[in-house]
């Protein structure tokens, strides 16, 4: 617009000034000029316009104010649309210029956020570099503990198997004393039987010998009141005799017959119920094996419990069937007549019975069992012409030989009988 201006300006010998001007006035204007020329004088050689030119004239006075007209109208529109423009860059400018402080600030405030992430990053960064070093540094110590541990389990297990195959080994000990035991109680079970047996037999026999003496206390009774009824003045001699024979033989049958019954109380009611209470009362060492219950030290001290519990019912027996033998000794004396009387060589008979029970209950005590059972009765006795009695004792030579035969005791044993009785070893093969 400005250079539009600065050509009309220049064509034109009229200048606008405002902006309020009309087509009128510049016609106006015109027609004024163009008086003051004819006013200087007609000049011949001016120009001479026609109605028509003038009209032409005026037809392009009139465009050229309308098109002054719209260019004015356009150049004011355009210093609004400028004003406008530079009202809004204005605005945009301030507006720029607080984005740029915006900005300056935020890039400000960034920064120093990313300093502080840089600094909380590299702090985060070191403290879990010293956390990593630390956990290195203790699973590094709990891995040389776990080692040591392990070295150390291993060892355990080793003692733990060596002491396993050591208690494997005292088990097997202890099965085999166990069965040994249990040999050994049935052993004892079968004393325990075979001394009731015995004791029964020789309570029958005691029986007999009563019943045969009583018979004979009534023969002697009957010869005695016969000869008391027939018999002379010089036999009364031979009747006290009698009468005293018969008090005698009725004092030996009330002694046999206390003797009886003392037997029977000390060898049933102690004897017997003794070893039964003992063998019974006692706990079952197979059980405790069998059952698993504790552990070996107190198995061992089962089996030392079990052989002091054995080796007391083998003391005690001994000691019964040796009180016997010491407060009874008139069961080994023999009559001065055993030569000559038949009923003391009968009750000699039964007295070496009992006597060899109680010297079998020795032997198995000492662990001589064998010989009673392959030998039940090895005693063999035979009267002599005069008043003595041979008693002989066969004895497997195997025994002899190897020094296993308890001759100690057949010393004893010897020595139990009185001088009129010859003791006689004989070997048998």
């Amino acid at each position: 617009m400005a250079d539009v201006f600065f050509f009309a300006e220049m064509d034109s010998p009229m200048r606008l000034h405002g902006s309020s001007a009309s087509s009128a006035s510049v016609a106006s204007r015109l027609y004024g000029t163009r008086s003051r020329r004819d006013s200087l004088g007609s000049d011949p050689e001016l120009i001479s316009f026609s109605d028509t030119d003038m009209h032409d004239i005026t037809n392009q006075v009139t465009m050229i104010s309308k098109k002054l007209s719209e260019m004015e109208e356009q150049q004011l529109h355009s210093n609004d649309e400028r004003g406008r423009l530079r009202t809004e860059n204005a605005v945009l400018t301030e507006r720029v210029h607080v984005l740029e402080e915006q900005l300056l600030v935020a890039e400000q405030r960034f920064r120093e956020q990313l300093q502080e992430e840089k600094n909380r990053t590299r702090e985060l960064l070191q403290r879990i570099e010293r956390e990593k070093q630390l956990e290195n540094e203790s699973l590094s110590l709990k891995y040389q503990m776990l080692e040591r541990d392990l070295i150390a389990a291993r060892k355990e297990a080793e003692k733990a198997r060596e002491e396993t195959a050591r208690q494997l080994d005292v088990v097997e000990d202890l099965r085999g004393q166990l069965a040994e035991n249990k040999l050994l109680i049935e052993d004892l079970e079968d004393e325990r039987i075979k001394l009731e047996r015995q004791f029964k037999r020789f309570k029958e026999e005691a029986q007999q010998d009563i019943d045969s003496s009583s018979e004979m206390v009534e023969v002697l009774t009957q010869q005695t009141e016969e000869l008391r009824r027939n018999g002379a003045p010089r036999q009364g001699s031979i009747i006290d005799g009698l009468e005293e024979s018969l008090e005698q033989a009725r004092a030996d049958i009330r002694d046999l017959q206390r003797e009886r019954d003392d037997l029977q109380a000390q060898l049933l009611a102690a004897s017997v119920e003794r070893g039964r209470s003992l063998l019974a009362d006692e706990p079952s060492l197979a059980d405790e094996l069998m059952s698993g219950g504790g552990d070996s030290q107190q198995i061992l001290e089962a089996l030392r419990e079990q052989e002091v519990c054995n080796q007391k019912l083998r003391v005690y027996i001994n000691g019964i069937l040796m009180r016997v033998i010491e407060r009874h000794p008139e069961i080994l004396e023999i009559s001065k007549q055993i030569g000559t009387n038949g009923f003391a060589i009968s009750l000699f008979e039964n007295r070496i019975k009992h006597l060899f029970a109680s010297f079998s209950q020795t032997l198995r005590s000492d662990g001589y069992s064998s010989l009673l059972t392959t030998y039940q009765n090895p005693f063999f006795f035979r009267r002599t012409e005069t008043t003595s009695v041979q008693l002989t004792v066969l004895i497997p030579n195997r025994f002899l030989v190897q020094k296993a035969f308890p001759l100690s005791l057949l010393a004893f044993f010897r020595n139990s009988f009185p001088s009129n009785v010859i003791f006689l070893i004989r070997s048998q093969y």
